[in-house]
């Protein structure tokens, strides 16, 4: 018992150092960010589009606006590795915070696409959205619902192909919203697809690609809002299917 207990106790202090190194990596990280974007604002505000001013032009430009946007890329990617790590030590530590309130599901899956676009355009994929035309009042967090869904979309890309194709979609099954996303990619065997949230979970076919708390992550999200996560896969080489299940929002709380 005695070595058990402290076992845990490694493990809890793991997870502390994880929300400490992820709060202070976001401090100089931020600093970057402010960096490109003042450099953006100087080279497309102070520059050649403002009367009298001077302007470099051609290829030259072009290609410091990409490299800048590279950099912008590169920088919010690991502001997204970070959130993740900080709030897997959260949910162990049980000190993350949920806000549920009524929103239209089609608002968070919007948000997650835009996010995503420019990953998923990398890639040469095909991204197929599917809406219902009514919104979809749910009971949720809309940043929690959105950091899921970009999860999600994240992971599709990344262990799909170029080339292949992404859908998500949205509707109301059994009382509850149910978003899926659904890829072409390199699927999920069956030995690995029962532990598939389990945390740093990895397969040879994945590449040892990301860090493998995602999924586990984006599971935790979702249960701790009332709903479910189910991950679905007809095995290697044939894609992969997540589903997100969500409480509805309760009678007259819409709108």
């Amino acid at each position: 018992a005695h070595q058990t207990a402290e076992v845990e106790r490694a493990n809890e202090r793991s997870y502390e150092f994880l929300a400490v190194l992820g709060h202070e990596l976001r401090n100089p990280l931020h600093a970057i960010n402010s960096i490109l974007q003042l450099i953006d604002l100087q080279q497309n505000g102070a520059g050649g589009d403002r009367p009298g001013g001077s302007s470099q032009g051609g290829s030259g430009q072009g290609e410091k606006d990409e490299t800048l946007a590279i950099a912008q890329r590169q920088v919010d990617h690991m502001r997204r590795l970070l959130d993740d790590m900080v709030d897997v030590s959260r949910i162990r530590l049980g000190s993350l915070r949920i806000f549920p309130e009524t929103i239209d599901g089609r608002g968070a899956a919007q948000r997650a696409v835009d996010t995503t676009a420019t990953l998923i355009g990398e890639k040469g994929h095909e991204l197929t959205v599917t809406m219902p035309e009514s919104p979809v009042w749910i009971w949720a967090d809309p940043a929690r619902t959105q950091q899921v869904l970009v999860n999600l979309l994240t992971n599709a890309a990344k262990y799909t192909p170029a080339g292949g194709q992404i859908r998500l979609s949205l509707a109301v099954e059994e009382g509850m919203a149910a978003y899926r996303v659904r890829d072409t990619g390199v699927g999920i065997s069956s030995e690995l697809l029962p532990r598939i949230f389990q945390m740093f979970a990895q397969a040879p076919e994945h590449g040892q690609q990301g860090m493998g708390i995602g999924l586990s992550l984006a599971q935790r999200l979702v249960e701790v809002q009332g709903g479910e996560l189910e991950g679905r896969s007809e095995g290697i080489g044939k894609g992969a299917e997540f589903i997100v299940r969500l409480p509805l929002a309760p009678p007259g709380k819409g709108e």
